[in-house]
């Protein structure tokens, strides 16, 4: 698990560190059932700018989180978590520590539907959804507002679990949680993109890596730069289901 762990992280960083004034990242939940989001800060320009958080999100529900010029950060849905007063409890998936404010530095359990965002400081923004950690919940990236009208969404709003083969599935009681990428179910090079040196590589398509871009095109299966979007000083949407 670390060979992979080690190349999605930093697959995330590479996506994310490609640096107005403050904006707007609306978090929508459009799933029938309340889940929770979370999301790491993985570059800012000033150290108070790295935050930790995390929260309850019910259906038709959206939160804002309101962005310094220059903040490259990922994103997830957490789903079957419960708290207690105190913020202590656990999720099915997506969990972070066991708390309902993701802590610094703590990445969360794979598999999960991971957006990227990096706001840059009169440069491209950068943003997609990245499947290479696997799938939980579908989920959409889209920009808005002013600068965004030739930029795209970034999706993967397929119930990916339902066609997840039984090699990738994640069950809990009986019923398909979440779904792996294949980096993370066989901890391969293979299928982690790494040269047997570990070190990265082109990524070659594999019967895997060709499900995910059937059902979800408009995201990255593997962090290829074909899948990574690109915009100019616009708001954005991150939308579950």
């Amino acid at each position: 698990m670390e060979l992979c762990s080690h190349f999605i992280l930093l697959t995330l960083i590479s996506l994310l560190a490609t640096g107005t004034d403050a904006r707007v990242i609306t978090l929508v939940n459009n799933c029938n059932t309340t889940i929770w989001p979370g999301f790491q800060v993985v570059m800012a320009s000033q150290r108070s700018e790295f935050i930790e958080d995390g929260f309850e999100l019910r259906p038709g529900q959206s939160a804002n989180l309101t962005a310094p010029a220059v903040w490259s950060l990922y994103i997830w849905g957490r789903s079957g978590c419960s708290f207690n007063s105190l913020g202590y409890g656990g999720c099915v998936t997506g969990d972070c520590g066991g708390t309902l404010r993701c802590p610094l530095g703590r990445f969360p359990n794979l598999p999960i539907t991971m957006v990227t965002l990096s706001l840059n400081n009169n440069l491209f923004d950068t943003y997609g959804v990245y499947l290479g950690a696997g799938f939980n919940i579908p989920v959409s990236i889209s920009p808005y507002g002013p600068g965004s009208d030739q930029c795209q969404e970034s999706s993967c709003l397929s119930d990916v679990n339902s066609i997840c083969p039984a090699e990738l599935q994640v069950r809990v009681n009986n019923m398909i949680v979440a779904c792996k990428s294949a980096c993370l179910a066989f901890n391969r090079p293979e299928f982690c993109c790494l040269n047997t040196n570990g070190t990265n590589t082109a990524c070659k398509p594999t019967n895997y890596t060709t499900m995910f871009e059937g059902v979800c095109p408009a995201a990255s299966a593997d962090g290829s730069s074909q899948s990574i979007f690109k915009c100019s000083g616009s708001q954005f949407f991150v939308s579950f289901c």
